[in-house]
């Protein structure tokens, strides 16, 4: 108990994560089988830790291990889902949440984590169907507000910023500090031109960040700034910012990556955008708005067979996406004039 509660401070509030991970081993040894309830959660920390540390056979080892020890139980589960998901092995994802639903078909977390692993996939439509199920199972104020602020999601990515607002409204009237809202309203004013609103909005991130003191939260908080800033035509202060969101070992770090990659790609600097999308391809080899940029960037530097086979995979990704999504039809015409 003691080198895990250690492990855990040096995990979760040091960010220390490779002494972390040496406690955690500690644990295990003497404990390898989870007889006492210290070893079989620690599992699951270990995987957490090597994931920050971007580790990901050591990662997977761990979740698999948690599942066997647990074999009848949904959280272990969910936590590997939730490993494929980062990794982008994303049927994965969904077979093994779905084992977890067969478990425990009122679990909420599985259903939050089956929503993001359809947006991945582009499958807009079934990913809110699964945020709706989560808001149908949250019994908590604070659990609603996430819902809505899942839910904005796809309306987001779907170039429906009113839509995106509405949802952040609603999870803000139920939770006026939740940073993700913020941060997605404020993304979303950027997009209407709204650049007023939108710098509320990331003074309300700076505001909740100082005071939360999370790593994680202050990914969010350059992001939207790096939004600003690329809006205003600031694309140097804006990269910055970026940067600073990406060099966070957040769980959602290819996310942020990408976003940095986007920056390279917006203000020209067309062989940084690619060094950079390349970077998040190793670590989750399926992120599929990274090979829409590379097509886009190789597109634009007139190499035209490395677009059209980053366009392809990103066709082969998003084959059961929706139809109507603009994105995936711009992919499919660029593809047929190269």
């Amino acid at each position: 108990g003691a080198h895990s509660d250690l492990g855990y401070v040096y995990y979760r509030r040091k960010k220390m994560y490779q002494e972390g991970i040496s406690e955690f081993k500690k644990v295990l040894e003497l404990d390898p089988r989870g007889v006492t309830h210290h070893s079989s959660f620690t599992y699951s920390f270990l995987g957490w830790a090597y994931l920050r540390k971007g580790e990901f056979a050591q990662a997977r080892a761990a979740f698999e291990k948690y599942v066997d020890l647990l074999p009848d139980q949904a959280y272990p589960l969910d936590c590997l889902g939730d490993f494929h998901l980062i990794a982008g092995n994303y049927d994965e994802a969904i077979t093994t949440l779905q084992r977890s639903l067969k478990i425990r078909p009122d679990y909420s977390l599985t259903h939050v984590l089956l929503g993001e692993t359809y947006l991945a996939k582009g499958m807009y439509s079934q990913a809110s169907r699964s945020y709706e199920r989560y808001l149908d199972l949250s019994a908590s104020e604070v659990e609603r507000a996430k819902a809505h602020f899942y839910l904005s999601k796809p309306y987001y990515l779907g170039d429906d910023y009113e839509g995106a607002i509405r949802q952040c409204e609603r999870a803000l009237e139920l939770h006026p500090s939740l940073i993700e809202a913020h941060w997605i309203r404020g993304l979303a004013y950027v997009e209407k031109g709204m650049l007023a609103q939108a710098q509320d909005e990331a003074l309300a991130v700076q505001r909740l960040t100082e005071k939360k003191k999370g790593e994680d939260a202050e990914a969010y908080r350059w992001h939207l700034l790096g939004a600003l800033l690329l809006s205003k035509g600031l694309g140097q202060e804006a990269l910055e910012n970026f940067k600073k969101a990406a060099e966070i070992r957040s769980l959602d770090r290819t996310f942020f990556m990408n976003a940095l990659g986007e920056a390279y790609f917006t203000i020209g600097e067309l062989d940084s955008a690619v060094g950079e999308l390349e970077a998040v391809l190793k670590m989750n080899p399926n992120y599929a708005q990274s090979h829409f940029l590379l097509g886009m960037t190789y597109e634009r530097k007139g190499i035209r067979e490395k677009a059209k086979r980053h366009f392809r995979r990103f066709v082969e990704i998003w084959s059961e996406a929706d139809e109507s999504l603009t994105q995936l039809i711009e992919v499919k015409t660029r593809l047929e004039a190269l």
